[in-house]
């Protein structure tokens, strides 16, 4: 009888460790799914946020290539008006002989 007892206890100690490990078990497939929740929560933030980034660095983008152009055509602006001032000096200087008559233009 010692042995049929004996393999009793033996069988409810591995009946007791088995739903312990199916415990074990549960809980981490309940941690499991809630990963993968929160990873498909993150990846659909993730996605949204590399859009958004996509959508400013185009307009960046646009934007430097704007700001780029602007300068260029004011800088040719300038020029061009540092040009025709100095053109506009050299006639008024040529068309006048006198003194009187430099003065009167160099006015306007």
């Amino acid at each position: 009888m010692d042995r049929n007892l004996e393999l009793l206890q033996c069988m409810e100690h591995l009946q007791s460790q088995r739903l312990e490990v199916a415990k074990a078990i549960k809980e981490e497939e309940a941690e499991r799914v809630r990963i993968e929740q929160d990873m498909a929560v993150l990846q659909s933030r993730l996605a949204h946020i590399k859009e958004s980034l996509h959508k400013k660095v185009a307009a960046q983008t646009e934007y430097d290539r704007v700001i780029e152009e602007t300068q260029t055509a004011y800088k040719q602006i300038v020029q061009s008006s540092e040009a025709l001032l100095d053109i506009l000096k050299r006639e008024c200087n040529s068309l006048g002989s006198t003194e009187e008559q430099r003065g009167q233009l160099l006015a306007c």
